[in-house]
C-alpha cells in the first residue's frame, strides 16, 4: 500500500502522495474517511501491524485509480482470500467462461482458467477437513501417544512416589498449552487458544485429588486401578478427547453461522452459537462423570471461560465500531474489572482453605454411581484425608486462578488494547493478534468473530 502511494502520479504529474492526501482521496470515494480516520491509521496498514478490511482496500483501489488485478493482488497479500480466484471476485473480476446474471462475463474483466480454482465451494471444504485433519492428526493423535506412552514408562517405574500423579498432570498440561500459546495453527483463528483452554480447565481438578492418588472423575474406584497411573492416564485421555472435540466444533460452528442468512444474525447471536455448545458439552462431561464440588467450580470456570472467549471474538468482529470516545474508555474499564475479579478471586481462593465450615467433598461418587472410601485401605485417617485434599485444593486453585488471570483475562486484554490504541473508527482486523492471522476464508464472512478458515 505504501508503494502504491508513493507511486501514485496524479492529473498534474506530481509524484506520490502524503498519508493526509490519500485519505482525502479516500474520502472523495467513501466520505467517513475524511472524518473517521487519520494518518496514524494509514501507517499500521502501511506497516502489517493492522489489517484492512476488503472495503477498505477496495476503497484505497478506487482512490488511487487501481486495476482491478492491482486491487485484487493487495486483497491476496493481506491474507484475506485464499488464492487470486477468490480475491478477483471480491473485486467483481469473474473466471474465464463464467457466466453472471447480466449474462457471459466481459472478455477485459477475465482471469485465465489456469489460474483459478474450477469449484472453490469443493476448495474451501476440503481446506476446512485439512485444518482439522491437522488438529487431529498433529496436534491430539501425538499428545494421546505421549500421555499413553508416558503413564505406562511411570507406571514401569512403580507409580510409588507422591511426585508423579502431579508431574504427570503438569507436563501433560504444559505440553497441551504449547500448541495453543506457543504454537498455534494461525490459519484457525481462535480455534486452539479455545480449546486448550477447555483441556486446562478439565484436566486441573485432577490436582485437587492428587494427594490421594485418586482422580476427579472416579476412574480410581475401577477394578484394580487405584494406586495405578491408569485412573491419571484414563482422566487426561477423556480430557484430551473432550477438548478436541470442543475444538472441532468451535471451528465448524463459527464458519457455519457466518453463512447464509445464520451470518445476518448479529455478532452476539453468532458468537453464542459459535461458544455456548462446546461448553456445554465439555461440562456435560464433568457433570457425568465428576462429583457436586467439581461441578461448581467447573460452573464458574466454564462460565468466566466462555464470557471472555465470546467478548474477545466480539471485539475482533469487523462488524463492531466503537467510538473514538468508547475507544478510550474500554481499555481502563476492562483492566479494573480484571484487576476487582483478580482480587475477589484469591480472597475466595484464600478463604474456601483457611474456612474450618467449608464442607470438603471427597471424590467418592458421580451421576454414574456412589461408592465407599476405604481410609484403612488408604493409610491414613479421615482428618489426615481432609488436610491433603486441602492442599491439593490449594494447587489446583492456583494454577487454574494463574490461567485464567494471566492467559485468558491477559487475551482479553491484549485485544482490548490493540482495539482501543486503534485510532480509527473503522472495524480492522489486527494482525498483530495470533487468534487474528492472516486468512484464507473464501468469503468476506469468513472472516467474522476472528475465525479464519483455510
Amino acid at each position: 500500500m505504501r508503494a502504491y502511494r508513493e507511486s501514485y502520479a496524479d492529473e498534474n504529474g506530481r509524484v506520490g502522495l502524503s498519508q493526509e492526501g490519500l485519505l482525502r482521496r479516500m474520502a472523495s470515494v467513501d466520505g467517513g474517511y475524511g472524518e473517521r480516520f487519520s494518518h496514524a491509521t494509514v501507517s499500521r496498514w502501511e506497516a502489517g501491524t493492522v489489517r484492512p478490511s476488503v472495503d477498505r482496500i477496495k476503497t484505497f483501489g478506487a482512490a488511487l485509480n487501481l486495476s482491478d488485478t492491482e486491487t485484487a493482488g493487495l486483497i491476496l497479500l493481506a491474507g484475506l482470500a485464499p488464492d487470486m480466484a477468490s480475491a478477483s471476485s471480491e473485486v467483481g473480476m469473474v473466471v474465464k467462461g463464467a457466466v453472471t446474471d447480466n449474462g457471459p462475463a466481459d472478455a477485459g474483466s477475465r482471469l485465465d482458467a489456469s489460474e483459478v480454482s474450477p469449484d472453490p465451494g469443493t476448495d474451501d471444504e476440503r481446506s476446512i477437513l485439512g485444518s482439522l485433519g491437522r488438529l487431529m492428526l498433529l496436534r491430539i493423535l501425538p499428545l494421546a501417544v505421549f500421555i499413553v506412552g508416558a503413564g505406562h514408562g511411570l507406571g514401569a517405574l512403580g507409580w510409588n512416589a507422591n511426585w508423579m500423579p502431579i508431574a504427570y498432570v503438569c507436563v501433560t498440561t504444559a505440553l497441551v498449552l504449547a500448541q495453543g500459546l506457543l504454537g498455534p495453527d494461525r490459519t484457525a483463528g481462535l480455534r486452539d487458544f479455545f480449546w486448550v483452554s477447555l483441556f486446562f480447565a478439565l484436566a486441573v481438578p485432577t490436582l485437587q485429588f492428587a494427594p490421594l492418588d485418586m482422580d476427579h472423575f472416579g476412574f480410581y474406584a475401577m477394578r484394580d486401578f487405584y494406586g495405578t497411573h491408569m485412573p491419571y492416564m484414563l482422566t487426561l485421555l477423556v480430557c484430551l478427547a473432550t477438548a478436541g472435540l470442543g475444538g472441532v466444533m468451535f471451528h465448524l460452528l463459527g464458519r457455519w453461522t457466518n453463512q447464509g442468512n445464520r451470518g445476518r444474525d448479529g455478532v452476539v447471536g453468532r458468537t453464542v452459537w459459535a461458544v455456548l455448545p462446546p461448553i456445554l458439552v465439555s461440562y456435560v462431561v464433568v457433570m457425568v462423570l465428576s462429583n457436586i464440588s467439581v461441578w461448581i467450580q467447573s460452573a464458574v470456570v466454564f462460565a468466566v471461560l466462555g464470557g471472555i472467549m465470546g467478548a474477545v471474538m466480539v471485539l475482533q468482529d469487523p462488524s463492531v465500531n466503537p467510538t473514538p470516545g468508547q475507544r478510550r474508555f474500554l481499555l481502563p474499564a476492562t483492566f479494573a474489572s480484571a484487576l476487582v475479579l483478580s482480587i475477589a478471586g484469591m480472597l475466595t481462593i484464600f478463604i474456601m482453605y483457611v474456612s474450618p465450615d467449608v464442607p470438603r467433598i471427597l471424590p467418592d461418587h458421580n451421576l454414574l454411581g456412589s461408592w465407599e472410601i476405604d481410609f484403612e485401605a488408604l493409610g491414613y485417617t479421615r482428618e489426615e484425608v481432609m488436610a491433603r485434599l486441602d492442599s491439593g485444593y490449594v494447587w489446583h486453585a492456583m494454577f487454574l486462578f494463574v490461567y485464567m488471570v494471566f492467559c485468558v483475562g491477559g487475551k482479553l486484554l491484549k485485544v482490548v488494547y490493540v482495539l482501543a490504541d486503534d485510532d480509527s473508527a473503522g472495524p480492522d482486523a489486527v494482525l498483530s493478534d495470533a487468534s487474528n492471522p492472516a486468512t484464507t476464508g473464501s468469503s468476506p464472512q469468513s472472516h467474522r468473530l476472528g475465525f479464519t478458515f483455510p
